[in-house]
Parts: C-alpha cells; sequence; structure tokens
C-alpha cells in the first residue's frame, strides 16, 4: 500500500519574514530586561544622577548621602552574586584600589584622633566612589554603552542648566527684590539673625548680590566643573552627526540647542577656572584633529577660524572688561594662599593627613594672616587628598591618573571600533531613559531630608527635560561614533578644573571623575581574572557585611539624628525649650559620633541653665561641652563658642572657676587659630577681666596686628562685637582692644 504524502502547510514569503521580523522587533526591545549586566549598568547611571540633584559638598558634615550610600553598596553584592562574567583589572585598577583602601584607613585613623562623624562619612563616600568606578569598568563594555551613559549626562546637563538660568533670571532677582523691601523680614523667614551692620549680615548681603547659578550644587564652581566635560562631548557629538551623509537637519538643531542652553549656564556661572580648562581642552583637540590630517579643507578651516575667533574674543574680553581680569588674578592669589597653608599642613600629617572631612577644622592653624576664608578644601584635589588621607594616597591618585592617559591612544581618530553585535542588539532608550527617570525619582526621595530638598515642580520640569533630550540625542547613540581620545580630553579639562577649583570630596563632583576614568578605558585589553562560583558567593557575602556596617554607622544614625536634630531646630524657633532639649538628646543618643549634634545639646542646656540657674544643669551643660570637644577637638569656633559660655557664667555667678575655664578655652581657641585676630580679642577682653594686665596688653597688640594684615572687610574687627553681656558699651572690637591698652580696668 502506497505510503500517504503529508501535505506540508505554504507559508508565504511576505508573512514569514512579518513575523520573524517582529519576533526579532520583540527581541530587542526585551534583551535590555533580559540582560542583568544592562539592568546593572542603568542603575550605575541612575545613582550617579540621582547624586546630582542635591548638595554633595556638605556630605562630610550632614551625612546626607548615607541612602543612595547604602543604595549603592546593595548593588555591589547583587552584582558580585548575579554577574557570570571574569572581572576586568589593570594596574590603573590597582592604583585606584590602593587609593580608596589608603583612604579607608586614614578615616579610621581619625575617627580615634579626629572628628569620628565627617572621616566615617567621608569613608563611606569614597568608598562608594570606588564602588561606582569598579562596576562601570565590569559593565560598560561596549562603545554603545559609553555613548548612552554619555547622552544621558548630556541630558542631564541641559536640565541642570535650565535650572541655573531660571535661577538667574527669574529666583536669585525676585529674591534680592524680596530681600531690599523689607531685610529683616526676609532675615526672619530665613531663620538668620543678623542685625544691621553685623557681619553676618554682611556676609549675607555679599553673597545675594552675587548672581551666579548653582543649580542643585551648593557651588557655582561646582556646577561649572559639572558642565564643562559634557559641553565640550557635546560640540563632539554635534561635529560627528554633522560629518554624517545621513544626518538630519532636525537633529542638528536640537543637539545645537542642547548645547547652547549648557554654554550660557557655564558663561553665565563666570567660573574663570572652567572657562580655562574648556579652552585649553578645545584647544588640544582641535590641534590634535588637524595634525592627523582629518577632514576636509573646510573642515581645518573651520577650526582654525573657530581658534581665530575665539583667540580675539579673549583678547577683546581682557582690554574691555579688565576687572574680570584683575579678578582673575585677585582669585587665583587667594588659591596660592590656600596651597601653602594646605602644603604646611601636609607637613605635619604626611602619612594618615589631617582626616577625611577633618580638612576645614584642621585648616585655621595654618591658615596665612591675610587669607580670605576658612575654606573647606585647599581648591586643589591632590593637595586636598594629600592633606587628608596622607601622600600615599595622593601618590596613588598621581600613578591611577596618569597611568589612564597612558593607555589612550596618541592618535585623534574620527570613530571608534565598529559597533559589536552584541551593540546592535541592544536597544538605546530602554538603558537611557530608566536611568534618567529613576535617577530623578532617587535624587527627590533622598534629597527629601537633606539640606536643600529637591522640590516637586523641579522633579517634573527637570525630569521632563531630561527624556525629551535623551530622545532627541538617540540617533547619535546608534550610529554615532565616539573617540576615546575626546573622552581623555574631556576627562582632563574635568582635572584641570579640579586642580585650581576643588571638589574631589564632593561626590557629585568626584563621581563624573571616576565614570570618565572608567569609560577611557571601554573596549581596551585588560587582564581577567576568572572567580569561582564558591569565591562569588564569598565576595556578596563580604559585601552584605560592608552593608551592614554601612547601615550601623552612617545610615542609621543619620536618620534618626537628622529628624530628631531638625525637630530640635523647630522647637528653637518656637522657643519652646523643653521640646528643644528633649529632641537634643534625642539626637545625640541617636548619632554618638555627631559633634554637631552635640553642640546642639550643649547650647539647648546652656539656655536652660540661664532660666533655672540649677546646679544639676550647669553639671549637665558641662558634661555636653567635654562630648562636644571630644567630637570635635580641633573646631576652633567651637573653643571659641565655650569660652563665651563660661565668660557669661563667670558674669551670672562670680565663680572664679568659670572665668579659668573661659580663659584655657580661649587659650585653646588661640592655638588652633593662631591668626585670627577676633580670637585673639576675645582672649585679650577675658585676661584684662580676669586682671592680667600685661597679658592682655600682648594679646591685644596681637590681635590689632592680625587685623592690620587681613584685608577683606567682613574679618575687620570694626565689625565684630566681644561677646561679655556685662562689658561696658564701648563699641566694637577694636575700640575694646584699644581700651585695654590704655586702661585695662574693665
Amino acid at each position: 500500500m502506497a505510503q500517504r504524502k503529508r501535505s506540508v502547510p505554504r507559508i508565504s514569503k511576505n508573512r514569514s519574514s512579518t513575523s520573524s521580523s517582529r519576533g526579532l522587533e520583540k527581541d530587542r526591545r526585551s534583551y535590555f530586561w533580559r540582560d542583568p549586566r544592562q539592568v546593572l549598568l542603568a542603575a550605575c547611571v541612575a545613582l550617579l544622577v540621582a547624586r546630582t540633584l542635591y548638595p554633595s559638598e556638605s556630605a562630610s558634615e550632614f551625612g546626607d548621602g548615607a541612602p543612595l550610600v547604602l543604595i549603592w553598596i546593595a548593588l555591589a553584592t547583587c552584582a558580585a552574586i548575579i554577574c557570570r562574567d571574569a572581572p576586568r583589572w589593570n594596574f590603573v585598577d590597582g592604583a585606584v584600589a590602593v587609593l580608596v583602601g589608603w583612604h579607608t584607613f586614614s578615616s579610621l585613623v581619625a575617627v580615634r584622633r579626629a572628628a569620628p562623624r565627617p572621616a566615617l562619612n567621608m569613608m563611606w563616600e569614597w568608598l562608594v566612589l570606588g564602588i561606582g568606578y569598579f562596576l562601570m569598568r565590569q559593565l560598560a563594555r561596549t562603545s554603545r554603552d559609553t555613548r548612552t551613559i554619555v547622552a544621558c549626562f548630556l541630558s542631564l546637563s541641559v536640565s541642570l542648566s535650565a535650572l541655573g538660568l531660571y535661577q538667574y533670571f527669574v529666583t536669585f532677582p525676585a529674591t534680592r527684590t524680596l530681600y531690599h523691601s523689607d531685610p529683616d523680614a526676609a532675615l526672619g523667614s530665613m531663620g538668620i539673625h543678623a542685625p544691621p551692620g553685623s557681619r553676618e549680615r554682611l556676609l549675607f548681603e555679599s553673597r545675594l548680590e552675587t548672581a551666579e547659578p548653582t543649580a542643585t550644587f551648593a557651588l557655582t564652581n561646582s556646577l561649572a566643573g559639572f558642565l564643562l566635560p559634557w559641553l565640550l562631548l557635546g560640540g563632539v557629538m554635534l561635529h560627528d552627526t554633522w560629518r554624517r551623509k545621513e544626518r538630519s537637519s532636525s537633529v542638528l538643531i536640537s543637539i545645537a540647542v542642547l548645547l547652547s542652553v549648557i554654554a550660557a549656564c557655564l558663561w553665565f556661572t563666570h567660573s574663570r577656572t572652567a572657562l580655562l580648562a574648556l579652552a585649553v581642552g578645545g584647544t588640544l583637540l582641535a590641534v590634535g584633529a588637524v595634525r592627523a590630517g582629518l577632514g576636509t579643507k573646510r573642515s581645518k578651516f573651520m577650526v582654525f577660524a573657530a581658534a581665530g575667533l575665539g583667540g580675539c574674543i579673549a583678547v577683546g574680553v581682557a582690554l574691555t572688561r579688565w576687572e574680570l581680569v584683575a579678578n582673575a588674578w585677585r582669585s587665583f592669589s587667594f588659591r596660592l594662599e590656600y596651597w601653602l597653608a594646605t602644603w604646611d599642613m601636609i607637613q605635619v600629617f604626611p602619612i594618615w593627613g589631617c582626616g577625611p572631612g577633618n580638612f576645614q577644622s584642621v585648616y585655621t592653624q595654618f591658615k596665612l594672616p591675610q587669607a580670605s576664608e576658612t575654606v573647606a578644601d585647599p581648591h586643589h584635589f591632590l593637595l586636598e587628598i594629600a592633606a587628608t588621607a596622607g601622600v600615599p594616597a595622593a601618590l596613588a591618585m598621581v600613578v591611577a591618573w596618569t597611568g589612564l592617559y597612558f593607555r589612550v591612544p596618541r592618535d585623534f581618530p574620527i570613530g571608534d571600533t565598529a559597533d559589536s553585535a552584541e551593540d546592535r542588539q541592544n536597544e538605546v532608550f530602554p538603558l537611557g531613559s530608566s536611568a534618567l527617570a529613576i535617577g530623578w525619582i532617587l535624587g527627590f526621595l533622598a534629597s527629601s531630608s537633606a539640606t536643600v530638598p529637591l522640590s516637586l515642580e523641579a522633579l517634573a520640569s527637570g525630569m521632563a527635560v531630561s527624556l525629551a533630550s535623551f530622545w532627541l540625542l538617540r540617533q547619535w547613540v546608534d550610529h554615532g561614533q565616539l573617540p576615546r581620545s575626546v573622552l581623555a580630553v574631556a576627562h582632563g579639562m574635568l582635572a584641570l578644573n579640579l586642580l585650581a577649583a576643588g571638589g574631589i570630596g564632593f561626590p557629585a563632583v568626584a563621581g563624573l571623575f571616576w565614570t570618565l576614568a572608567a569609560l577611557l578605558q571601554v573596549g581596551e585589553t585588560s587582564k581577567t581574572c576568572p572567580i569561582s562560583p564558591r569565591s562569588r558567593y564569598g565576595i556578596g557575602a563580604a559585601c552584605m557585611i560592608v552593608l551592614v556596617a554601612c547601615y550601623t554607622t552612617m545610615f542609621r544614625p543619620f536618620w534618626h539624628s537628622q529628624a530628631a536634630f531638625a525637630q530640635a531646630q523647630a522647637a528653637w524657633s518656637r522657643r519652646d525649650l523643653p521640646a528643644a532639649l528633649s529632641w537634643s538628646r534625642e539626637a545625640v543618643e541617636a548619632d554618638l559620633w555627631s559633634a554637631r549634634a552635640a553642640r546642639l545639646l550643649a547650647s539647648t542646656w546652656w539656655q536652660r541653665w540661664l532660666q533655672t540657674r540649677e546646679e544639676k544643669d550647669l553639671e549637665r551643660f558641662e558634661a555636653s561641652v567635654e562630648r562636644a570637644k571630644r567630637l570635635d577637638p580641633f573646631a576652633a569656633p567651637l573653643w571659641q563658642n565655650i569660652g563665651h559660655w563660661y565668660l557669661a557664667i563667670y558674669r551670672q555667678t562670680g565663680k572664679e572657676e568659670a572665668l579659668r575655664r573661659a580663659l584655657s578655652h580661649y587659650e585653646r581657641a588661640v592655638e588652633l587659630y593662631p591668626h585670627g585676630s577676633q580670637v585673639w580679642a576675645d582672649w585679650a577682653w577675658c585676661l584684662s577681666v580676669a586682671g592680667q594686665t600685661s597679658e592682655a596688653q600682648n594679646a591685644a597688640r596681637e590681635a590689632l596686628r592680625l587685623d592690620a594684615l587681613n584685608p577683606h572687610p567682613e574679618q575687620d574687627l570694626r565689625q565684630y562685637d566681644i561677646s561679655d553681656p556685662e562689658a561696658p558699651a564701648i563699641g566694637s572690637a577694636e575700640e575694646r582692644l584699644r581700651s585695654i591698652l590704655s586702661d585695662t580696668s574693665n
């Protein structure tokens, strides 16, 4: 019997191709979510975005980066367990590991001999900066990954620039108008007590008149440093899009508009350091392009024309706006003062440094008499690392920095290597849009407990601008090219800016520095370190231990102490002393390493003693004072303020012991701030109250000598009032000192 043939259904060619294309499209849409490496990379970018959305300059003192620090460590734990690829490693990674490790040990040393809370906060911040660098090194593998991350940060820069321009043209003028209409009411609404003519009011008014935008940063230089590399990379992006035959006019116009927003905001920051770094970076890029013979004669002509136009603009500005050049020289002289004092500090603390987060407290011992202010960092990132974490840490940074550039090709190719099959399979928009959206939401949530929270309006508008900008850049991410040499120039520009403006201890700026360093090494052949599954789980367990340690020493104290501290300040504003005392004690109990909470508790017990005059309240005040001194031993303002308290106690009770304690605390303040005329003035007055005539006259002469050396009016002794409630109404500190020299009787 003949076997019957089975009929095979015929499938039309069109239907088959349509189905396969739909399946491929579905695969491409879902590939991002099926690849754990892409998900982890999006999470890294989201965390970096979130940290720029509220000020990071106060991370050492307030610890408001604790929520994101905890998430970083949790992300590293997940990456250690999930990722199956062998990690890559080179000698640059080794130098970064040495830097982070030495910085960690320096922080632990500072916990014992300096202020522990800032040291612990900066230890964890630097640790997650290292984690972020190594995660980027392992997760960013392809050229499209690099372009996607660059487009994400460029889109974020557009949002921050738009916010900065809004501040410059709308917010700051409105604030100045409100202040000038009723200064006292405006200061009261901000919780600032500054009588007319006081030093505090002069400082506030000088800052109010500065119109430079800050966006979500606390300092203008931080914003300028953040925008700097993305403006250059955006220019390269524009040039690359213009060169392609399939270029779109709408895309070119969109990129040009985005760059104009960033350029305008950078210009209005008036950051001379950033503008100089941009000029150097642009010059290097143009010279390299011309030497490599890239492009047509028209391209070369445009490069030379742009260089000539830039030179003419620079000469014109120098001739017509000479005050800008004078201010630049004045700013450089200030930085020179910071660097000289920091160099003296490094010689005293060469191995472990003065302690991360403790620079400002220790700096007063080395500050020059003519220096303008007590800065939080020396405005030089290598000097900052050497001063806070020791010379070995700075050497590790130099090795990592120079080694990074030696690994970059010396030519300036128009494009990098062709996209791999994995590149072509990845979808651009899911990675970038999810990273930006999650980053903005995380930043909004994390900033709710920060000193300057992100408003809901800024969240909505900023996220919309970022996502729209990334949508406009997606075509370049898909088809563009980004030379590694351009990334090297962008990173070098940021490093040059950090050499004169500082900020390596600010997580938002430092995160950008290490991200560019990791992206510079994408596509390079590095050694791999195969790890067995057992070792991988061991690394994950170690990360869990680190996570618990971070929660115990940073996140939990920050979360509870910050809430109690805010409640105590609110009670102070209501003049509710019992509630302020209760919340202050809770803040201290929540964070046993916080000198800030201890100072608040001491001040509260002081006010309580003024009301009750009970001995037990005085004893509690003294115990709080001892705690504050132990937790911040090098803070001259703290010792000076304690001297004020004990002098007032002497005036109220007449106890000689209180006067002796006031003298000892003023003397210690002078040791910690030997070139501070105001500290010497307080000590001289207290010596005169104690009847030590010759010592008081010597201290008064030194205070007047230091005052004559300081050219800054806000630090003039004529603007300072010695704290003594029962002193004769002679006038300013200068007049009181001259009365000591003429007649020491009070």
